[in-house]
């Protein structure tokens, strides 16, 4: 069994918050933070971006929807065109360290589907994908 430990009414928490802001102002306490000991941004290459995105088992498409970034910023990427940046760097990183946490933040599911060239149908019958159909 859990102990349920109640909360202090609000207008108690936040006159504490007030105390301890006018405190800290005053110089008579200092309040936690946080830091990171290493805060440096790596740079990712063409062939890292690549490998990241074929670890996640993702396609362009689906690799540039789940960073919020067009297919043509991630083909020129990988392309070494340009390079990632900034929260994109950051975003790489945990995606490489951990595809199904990044997915599950975006509220989405990771689906493996075959790379076959085909695709089933409502009937459940393969048929080719549209992308290999050719003009005639």
């Amino acid at each position: 069994m859990s102990k349920t430990v109640s909360k202090p009414p609000l207008f108690e928490r936040l006159k504490k918050g007030l105390e301890e802001s006018l405190q800290h102002s005053q110089g008579d306490l200092d309040l936690k933070t946080t830091a990171l000991e290493s805060a440096e941004t790596e740079t990712l290459g063409p062939k890292s971006v690549a490998a990241i995105r074929r670890t996640a088992k993702m396609g362009v498409e689906t690799f540039a929807r789940t960073l919020n970034v067009s297919p043509t910023t991630v083909r020129r990427w990988e392309r070494g065109i340009q390079t990632p940046s900034g929260p994109a760097v950051r975003l790489l990183q945990v995606l490489r360290s951990n595809p199904r946490a990044v997915v599950r933040c975006i509220n989405g599911s990771l689906v493996e589907v075959p790379v076959s060239g085909r695709r089933k149908s409502s009937s459940g019958a393969l048929r080719p994908s549209r992308r290999s159909k050719t003009k005639s």
